[in-house]
């Protein structure tokens, strides 16, 4: 039964993404034409600085780059 809903699921959804492609293929064809940039399927906001979680982690990070096996070039990880 599950097996059935799944696979109804995948052959409604797959005709539905082709034309998606399809169409901003068409969209992105018709800008390169216009010699204009090409405009991104997603518009994802980018931060102006970093936030806290964000920052930890890339300490977190160079933190484990940095490890020798002593205590030696880490860096304190605070809350």
């Amino acid at each position: 039964m599950l097996y059935d809903i799944g696979f109804v699921a995948i052959a409604l959804l797959s005709p539905v993404l082709v034309l998606i492609a399809y169409r901003q293929g068409v969209k992105d064809r018709v800008q390169q034409d216009k010699g204009q940039q090409l405009q991104p399927f997603f518009n994802v906001p980018k931060s102006s600085k970093p936030s806290k979680a964000d920052t930890m982690m890339q300490t977190l990070l160079d933190n484990i780059n940095a490890y020798d096996g002593t205590g030696q070039g880490q860096k304190d990880v605070s809350k």
